[in-house]
Parts: structure tokens; sequence; C-alpha cells
């Protein structure tokens, strides 16, 4: 079955903060950061923010939102969402924020609110699964299966099994 429409992965995208504080301001850097990424951030679907925390040396996911009504850059930098950034700054150790977004294809008419919701719902559980204090509050719900060597499993050793890796083949999951 053909699909009707496939989401966009952008580059990550650097945000802006105040190293001193450890804080995201609406102030000059984060209104240059908007204007100089307007046309990525003229879109909806789905964005994640990504941090390294203090006891990791990779980034991970922070947060991950959606908007479809208002743009990723009237949506993703709302007061609600920099005490989120702020709060995650004040207890990380990374000197780098990323923020990827997943766009809806720009389309007349209006927007697929349902596919949408459904891709934020996958990418939070794939989230919670890389870091299970995610900021979210909903959706949140881990998975209390895995299928050894293929999903959610801890064992990397299983992970290179014949089985595991013809059904991880088999399925495209690598």
């Amino acid at each position: 079955m053909a699909k009707e429409f496939m989401f966009e992965v952008s580059e990550g995208l650097e945000v802006p903060f105040d190293h001193k504080t450890r804080r995201v301001d609406d102030g000059p850097e984060l209104k240059a950061f908007l204007h100089d990424h307007k046309d990525e951030l003229d879109k909806v679907g789905c964005y994640i923010f990504a941090g390294v925390p203090k006891n990791k040396r990779k980034a991970i996911p922070i947060y991950i939102g959606k908007t479809a009504k208002l743009n990723f850059g009237k949506r993703c930098f709302m007061p609600d969402e920099r005490d989120r950034l702020n709060h995650f700054l004040s207890n990380s150790r990374g000197d780098k924020l990323w923020m990827y977004l997943v766009t809806y294809p720009t389309r007349k008419g209006k927007n697929n609110n349902k596919a949408i919701d459904e891709l934020e719902t996958t990418l939070i559980q794939w989230g919670v699964e890389v870091n299970p204090d995610l900021y979210n509050a909903k959706k949140i719900t881990q998975a209390s299966w895995g299928i050894y060597g293929v999903l959610r499993s801890t064992d990397k050793r299983a992970r290179k099994g014949k089985s595991a890796t013809a059904f991880r083949e088999l399925f495209q999951l690598d």
C-alpha cells in the first residue's frame, strides 16, 4: 500500500542559550535564530529537543512535541517550552542544545492532525526508550515487553545472532 505522504526530518538546529545563566531567553539570540531559520520553522509537525545530560556523553531527546495549528517558530519557544529547556540546561553539562523538526508536507487544505498526533506518540515511545526521564507528561508509558536481540533488548550479543538479524532484516528495522 502506498503512503499518502511522508514526513521529512531536518538536520539538527543548534538552539542558542546563555551559557552563563544556562537559559534560553526571549532575547536577541533567539530572535536571530528564529529569523535565520524562518523557512524551516514556518512548517508544522513534530519537534524534538535534544541535549547532553550530566551523566551521559551523547545527546538524547529531552522533550518531544507537536504543532498542527501554529508553526514551529511560534510554538517551539513559547514560555512553557523554554521552561522545560531551562530546567534541563540547569541540570546538564552540555554546551549545545539541538532541535530536530519532523515536518508535515506542505499541502493545500487542512493539516492531517491525526497523522501528526500518531507521529508524536511514536516519537515519544522511541524517546522514552532512550531517555526514561523525558520531560513529556503524556504518552510516556514504556512498553512492558521486547523481542530479544531485536526490540528493547539491551544484550548486544543477542543483536548479532542469526535469528535476530534475519528478523530485523525482514521488518527493515536496521
